[in-house]
């Protein structure tokens, strides 16, 4: 992120010591921030952010604080549905950093990384540089006054964009594949991701008619890319709902083979807490997917409760790494550890893994130097059109 970047953002630093404070607002200052404010506890910072005239960005919080320590007060956060960044402060353990931050995530607030009281503006100003990154990626609910008959008419009317975020394959940096991403362009409220509307689509009996457009548009894009010598695997997510319909398979594989796709260039990813409902339903589909030659991905590795028992009961062919596990590991022992666990435990398992959320050359580096397979995230690129995928594949002629 660039100083000009910075000086549009405002921040809220709440600490109970005052030389904190003044310090932490003086490194802000000194990487270009204009506006910073300050609370000393967390009944000061809520009044403060109840100022809608003065609408805060990002905060940077402390955990141990009197009055209100900062757990509580990232409660209090996701009741306000605060909705811009949130950086702790504190000189707590690992395991406690991390357990804050799956409790942030828990609230759906968007925490961008933890520093310590110590640090210095290089540390800081690693932790700003994924802050735009981190905002291209909406978390935010659903608008409830969204309904079913306008995501029905947006499927209809073809308001259903969509984008391919690259994959790279590390140890020869080829560009081997990508995933397809649906964007909902509602005329009212912009774009809308796919986490604000899969569930409405299915929770409204739309997914069908969603899914047979993604797959059709997506397997028709493959299709060109092949036909121009852009030899690249497409990936598609694949909703719970569909997975348990017993006709799903002979979807897919019809549409392959109309559209002349080898099945190898086809990957479908599930979520591991996907298949924690009706799993024989599931298993079927999936297995006769893998049948055909279709490749099978697990995505958000390791946020599941038995995804150890999944892997052993259905047939990847693709491990994908949660991003926890990713962004930032170098800060994190604990995540690291777990990402080497987990890349060793795929090599053993002759399962190709993927890292998602490598938003950053040293993110980048570490899961290069642990052996994983192939690379995703904004540090290699953003989702992009097809055209523009294209034009980004052929300057690079086919290598990041």
């Amino acid at each position: 992120m660039t100083d000009a970047d910075l000086s549009t953002l405002r921040f809220l630093i709440i600490d109970d010591d005052v030389n904190v404070l003044e310090l932490v607002t003086h490194k802000l200052k000194n990487l270009g921030v204009h506006y910073v404010a300050t609370a000393g506890n967390g009944v000061v910072a809520l009044e403060k952010l109840r100022d809608v005239s003065l609408p805060i960005d990002i905060i940077v919080l402390d955990l141990n604080m009197p009055e209100m320590d900062g757990l509580q007060f990232l409660r209090h956060l996701g009741e306000l549905a605060f909705p811009g960044g949130v950086i702790l402060l504190s000189g707590m353990k690992p395991n406690v950093l991390r357990s804050a931050h799956r409790l942030a995530k828990e609230h759906a607030l968007n925490i961008l990384g933890s520093i310590s009281k110590e640090v210095g503006l290089k540390e800081i100003a690693e932790i700003f540089k994924q802050v735009n990154l981190r905002k291209n990626l909406p978390e935010e609910q659903l608008p409830s006054f969204i309904s079913k008959y306008e995501l029905s008419q947006a499927i209809d009317r073809q308001q259903i964009e969509y984008v391919f975020q690259p994959k790279v394959k590390i140890s020869t940096r080829e560009i081997d594949g990508v995933e397809m991403l649906a964007r909902w362009k509602h005329p009212d409220f912009g774009a809308v991701s796919p986490k604000q509307f899969i569930k409405l689509a299915e929770q409204s009996g739309l997914i069908d008619g969603l899914t047979k457009l993604v797959y059709n548009k997506g397997m028709d894009q493959a299709k060109q890319w092949l036909d121009k010598g852009i030899n690249v695997k497409v990936s598609f997510n694949a909703a719970a709902e569909s997975l348990a319909q017993f006709d799903f398979a002979d979807f897919v594989v019809q549409l392959i083979n109309k559209k002349k796709i080898p099945p190898e260039k086809v990957v479908i990813e599930v979520t591991e807490s996907q298949l924690m409902h009706n799993f024989s339903a599931h298993l079927e589909t999936l297995t006769r997917l893998q049948m055909h030659g279709i490749g099978l991905s697990i995505d958000d590795f390791g946020k599941g409760y038995s995804t150890l028992e999944q892997l052993e009961r259905i047939p990847f062919t693709e491990l994908k790494i949660d991003r926890d596990f990713v962004t930032g590991v170098e800060r994190n022992s604990a995540s690291t550890a777990i990402l080497e666990s987990t890349i060793d435990l795929a090599k053993k398992l002759q399962i190709e893994t993927v890292a998602e959320g490598v938003e950053s050359a040293r993110d980048w580096d570490l899961v290069e130097a642990m052996g994983c397979d192939d690379a995703q995230g904004f540090y290699i690129s953003p989702g992009l059109t097809g055209a523009e995928f294209e034009k980004w594949y052929v300057q690079r002629n086919g290598r990041f």
